[in-house]
């Protein structure tokens, strides 16, 4: 299969990979070294034993067909059709559906973009007292960020957290072709929530890094309120998609 990814955890994937055999090697003992400036994808690979270079590609490739072994533990909606409100949490599970991103996040998402350039304009200077725009850079700057995204195409929708640095390329506008085009996903099963409303990200906790204390003293203005979706829903970890 030729993949275009769009988005891959690589610290997920070497953790899940490590923990299945793979002809007689685990992958856990091939180390695979990425810059973490440069994204998962312009980053290099230590060289095997033997000599051969394993590329992220032949890592996630070798991870999801040692996937079609672990019946009960992997469900793949490609080939089949489970019950979605079945899936056990920690089972990892592949099927194809859509994107979108709360539009709570886009005026935080367009910050972090184009932050730069409003401080090049001059747009980012705050009166005497207020905050100061190194500080708001440095928040728009962390490279430990989180995206959020539901995702649809089970009969219940499925939502995660996307690190900002596994983008394609550290390319975060790659969101929009997620939301505009049909993908394959995967991703772990956290939990089943089947509240009325549940809370599913905090821009001031998840992107902008902050702690209790500092989250308890900022105004949650519009666009910093908490991202609350109507249950049920899975809560995933997304570990990739691709087209």
């Amino acid at each position: 299969m030729y993949r275009s990814f769009v988005y891959i955890n690589e610290g997920a994937l070497r953790r899940y990979a490590g923990q299945l055999e793979i002809g007689e090697s685990k992958l856990a003992a091939r180390k695979v070294n990425f810059s973490a400036k440069a994204g998962p994808f312009q980053a290099g690979a230590e060289l095997e034993p033997d000599g051969r270079s394993l590329s992220l590609d032949h890592l996630y490739d070798a991870f999801e067909n040692a996937l079609k072994g672990q019946t009960g533990e992997y469900f793949d909606y490609l080939t089949d059709s489970p019950d979605p409100r079945t899936l056990p949490p920690m089972s990892i599970v592949r099927f194809r559906g859509t994107a979108e991103v709360p539009e709570q996040f886009e005026a935080i998402a367009m910050m972090r973009q184009y932050a730069p350039m409003f401080d090049e304009a001059g747009m980012l200077e705050t009166e005497d007292g207020g905050v100061p725009k190194e500080f708001l850079l440095s928040l728009f700057a962390k490279k430990d960020a989180y995206a959020p995204l539901m995702i649809n195409g089970l009969d219940i929708p499925v939502f995660s957290k996307l690190g900002m640095t596994y983008f394609a390329e550290g390319d975060i506008s790659l969101l929009e072709e997620i939301e505009s085009e049909e993908a394959v996903f995967l991703f772990k099963v956290l939990s089943h929530c089947n509240d009325e409303q549940i809370v599913v990200y905090d821009p001031l906790r998840d992107f902008m890094k902050l702690n209790r204390a500092a989250r308890r003293r900022m105004d949650r203005s519009s666009g910093l309120e908490e991202i609350r979706i109507a249950g049920p829903v899975i809560k995933g970890e997304l570990i990739a998609v691709y087209h």
